[in-house]
């Protein structure tokens, strides 16, 4: 026998299987491999006619593989930016709405390619960028883009040891990113602040703007962004550590060191798990510190490494000079001169051609040891006296920052002064204003009581004459 199944029975039987097929597979639109999301970003670029879409999908491609493939993540932002151009040159024939939409992305894009060249060590095209960038989020009002180029910018400085413009544009974005009540961008920019202090050894105050920053982003659950602050926490326990041993209290030393290692220890994890391979490059770097400052230079010698191998793939100029200069002095230690020499002058060639005057001052000093040692006493003497120009300079930029500090904590001391009587004068007017609405409230109260009194006076005048003319008509009566 046929069993014949109605209509409404069938779409009601495929409805209840669809439900079945979501309740089970919630997810299944989002357990997309991010290669199977990749391939299909490709192919709405390969489809679209659109530019805006074009762009737009190149973007979303981006922000999947920045942190994991720098190389793809400039060519993508080269591609959107070349894009941009394009249609912007075109500019008559675009909408108000495209206009905006090519201007936003151009600005994205030449911010995200300051980021990536800065980090191979190209300041000056970096700080090109930066300021294309600048201008564009300045000429459509995007007063975030503005707080993140500023932030960028004072970056380069800070890179290149001019810590007074650096520090500039630090207040700069912190004022923007306060007035945009942004917490997210204000844990950033205080990490930047806390280094500053940090770098002229005010370890109070830069643990202060480090820890708020943490506590900022553990406040906002930003935990993308943990694995900086415990690694700038952990340099600071460092430091404090170094400053110990130094002054000879190996045990105190030792405590700072292993603090350091707990905080470098939290950021490698979390870098490993987003795959972050600038921030593991510097973390590698941090642990092979510590471990070079405890006497173990095997371990050390292991994490300087990595390190480099990750700056090498990353073209990171800058920090493959720093971990190379590492690399060098643990060579020196191990008296393998001639490789510390070769590694150590290709640490010194990367830090004179990035313009890194930190690194530069810290290499000359590992080479005029190597020279000495091998008895190339006018080597060794050029690059002493090298160590002690970059040492001046950097002084002279310290000392000049001491005097803006003052200037800033002038400036923030007056503002909070007249914030706090502008905030006095408003609090009084305030008052003004609640007792004038008071006193108002009072008079109408009055008011009312006022108009029932005379209401009721004249009811009893009305009630009273009329009781009166009964009176009299009565009495009219009586008397006929």
């Amino acid at each position: 026998m046929k069993i014949k199944l109605s209509n409404i029975y069938l779409s009601t039987l495929l409805k209840r299987c669809v439900f079945i097929y979501l309740f089970l597979y919630p997810n299944l639109n989002h357990s997309q491999t991010k290669e199977q999301k990749i391939d299909s970003l490709k192919q709405v670029i390969e489809n679209t006619n659109s530019d805006t879409t074009r762009v737009k999908t190149y973007i979303e491609w981006d922000n999947l593989i920045y942190v994991s493939d720098p190389q793809l993540d400039l060519e993508i932002n080269f591609k959107v930016a070349e894009i941009c151009a394009k249609n912007l040159d075109n500019i008559n024939q675009l909408s108000e709405k495209e206009v905006k939409v090519f201007k936003k992305y151009q600005g994205s894009a030449f911010n995200n390619l300051a980021v990536i060249i800065k980090n191979q060590g190209n300041f000056e095209a970096a700080l090109e960028y930066n300021e294309k960038s600048l201008k564009i989020k300045e000429a459509i009002g995007d007063k975030k883009g503005i707080s993140n180029s500023y932030i960028n910018i004072g970056t380069i400085h800070h890179n290149k040891g001019d810590l007074i413009k650096a520090l500039e544009y630090y207040y700069k974005c912190l004022a923007i990113r306060e007035e945009l009540n942004d917490e997210k961008g204000i844990s950033s920019i205080m990490i930047n602040i806390g280094a500053i202090y940090h770098y002229q050894d005010d370890y109070t105050n830069a643990l202060k703007f480090y820890q708020k920053s943490l506590d900022i982003k553990k406040k906002i659950e930003d935990k993308n962004e943990y694995n900086k602050a415990y690694s700038n926490i952990g340099f600071v326990y460092f430091e404090q550590g170094d400053s110990a041993l130094k002054s000879g209290n190996k045990e105190y030393a030792h405590q700072k060191f292993d603090a350091a290692l707990e905080n470098y220890i939290e950021c490698l994890n979390i870098s490993k798990e987003k795959n972050d391979k600038n921030e593991l490059a510097k973390i590698y770097n941090h642990i092979g510190t510590v471990y070079y400052k405890k006497g173990k230079l095997d371990i050390a010698l292991e994490y300087f490494l990595m390190s480099s191998e990750l700056n090498e793939e990353l073209k990171s100029k800058q920090s493959l000079a720093s971990s190379l200069s590492n690399v060098a002095n643990i060579y020196l230690d191990k008296k393998q001169y001639d490789k510390a020499l070769e590694i150590g002058t290709k640490a010194y060639d990367l830090a004179k051609t990035s313009n890194s005057i930190f690194e530069l001052n810290a290499i000359t000093y590992v080479l005029h040891k190597i020279h000495k040692v091998k008895n190339n006493l006018t080597l060794s003497l050029s690059m002493l006296e090298e160590h002690y120009a970059t040492k001046d300079s950097i002084s002279s930029r310290e000392s000049s920052l001491q005097t803006i500090q003052q200037q800033f904590k002038y400036e923030y001391d007056k503002k909070a002064a007249a914030d706090s009587v502008k905030k006095a004068e408003e609090i009084k007017v305030k008052n003004a204003e609640i007792n004038a609405q008071k006193a108002e409230a009072s008079k109408q109260k009055l008011e009312i009581a006022y108009q029932k009194q005379q209401k009721f006076y004249l009811f009893l005048g009305i009630f009273g004459l009329l009781f009166f003319g009964v009176f009299l008509i009565n009495r009219v009566v009586v008397i006929q």
